[in-house]
């Protein structure tokens, strides 16, 4: 892995920051192109990607102390903690609660933007999701398989499933299907209800592959109670928009 892309004189450019920052960009960019497509004006976008992105990040940096508690506890809340050690779920429960309240705030349609935002966060997760495999953590467990990779950062020289990759792939292939379904979808909001369902069973299922210190409670990880919640909550959420609001989806 290359935990550093490169050096400008005595500035080293990481990988995990270069791919994080990245994310928001190529994000920003989508929903410029998206918002065209949905009649929601440049302002909007822009506005609406400020609330989420500082909320995001509070979010997942919350979930990272909470996760790394004893850690920290130990050791202190050191710089390496506080530039690093995002946790997505965190930052996704964070980033809905900061665009729920733009749209709620400006009164705006918020079905209507969950469709908007649906296929740009699991972008944005891609891209992120680089980052943690250049720099070598988020890894999987020992396999002998053929899609082994060997972690320097381990240092243990043990060829380890590479759950970064297979997670990029499943959330590009998320991607691609909301976009597909767009025009197909039964009711407003529906795009987001399919994301953040698809999203919490596969999570649900790759924690059971992932190598690294994960935190957790009895036999499920802290993201697999998060994710099981999700399910249930989103769930619910989708019935009640399905079937108590009736108009048509809009372009």
């Amino acid at each position: 892995m290359k935990p550093i892309l490169f050096s400008l004189g005595p500035l080293e450019v990481r990988a995990y920051g270069f791919f994080f920052a990245a994310a928001f960009v190529l994000c920003f960019a989508f929903g410029q192109l998206r918002g065209k497509k949905m009649k929601i004006s440049s302002e909007k976008v822009w506005d609406m990607a400020f609330y989420i992105m500082f909320s995001s990040l509070a979010g997942a940096k919350l979930l990272s102390i909470i996760v790394e508690w004893k850690y920290i506890m130990q050791h202190g809340l050191t710089l390496d903690i506080l530039r690093s050690g995002f946790v997505f779920l965190g930052g996704l429960i964070g980033g809905t609660a900061g665009g729920f309240y733009y749209v709620l705030k400006n009164k705006l349609d918020y079905r209507k933007y969950m469709d908007f935002v649906a296929p740009i966060v699991p972008f944005g997760h891609a891209v992120g999701r680089m980052g943690c495999f250049f720099n070598g953590c988020c890894y999987g467990r020992p396999t002998d398989s053929c899609i082994g990779i060997v972690f320097p950062a381990i240092g243990d020289g043990v060829p380890r499933i590479p759950s970064q990759l297979i997670e990029v792939f499943f959330l590009l292939i998320i991607v691609g299907t909301l976009l597909f379904w767009h025009s197909r979808r039964k009711y407003k909001g529906q795009l987001f209800i399919l994301y953040i369902t698809w999203y919490s069973i596969f999570r649900f299922i790759n924690e059971f592959f992932r190598g690294d210190p994960r935190g957790g409670l009895m036999f499920f990880s802290t993201s697999q109670w998060i994710s099981l919640f999700a399910i249930v909550a989103i769930t619910i959420f989708g019935y009640k928009l399905k079937y108590n609001k009736k108009e048509a989806p809009d372009a």
